[in-house]
């Protein structure tokens, strides 16, 4: 972000996808369905959580030119894989073990 605002802007982004996984993953445990110590999130950002003032959301949400991908999409998938591949290929690797522990 310093180097697109020459130290002038801050990035956020928000979290909202990951408190709805968490809000239905404990509806699911309240229901006998799941384990909610099981949950693991994995955040990155592919977007801003504002457009900036000269796109209207609409446009925002469709990416950043429209129907293009977000300028962060691919670089923000990249990542997920590179930092979760290895935790699902352990628990994988380990499932006799984890099928019936949460991992710590």
């Amino acid at each position: 972000m310093d180097f697109w605002t020459e130290g002038a802007g801050k990035m956020v982004i928000t979290t909202m996808e990951d408190g709805g996984s968490a809000a239905a993953l404990q509806t699911l445990q309240d229901h006998g369905r799941a384990n909610y110590e099981r949950l693991m999130l994995l955040h990155t950002g592919c977007n801003y959580s504002c457009p900036p003032s000269r796109i209207d959301v609409a446009t925002s949400l469709g990416g950043d030119h429209g129907n293009a991908p977000f300028v962060g999409e691919l670089a923000s998938l990249e990542n997920m894989v590179r930092v979760g591949r290895p935790v699902v290929d352990a628990l994988l690797e380990g499932w006799i073990t984890f099928a019936d522990r949460t991992p710590t």
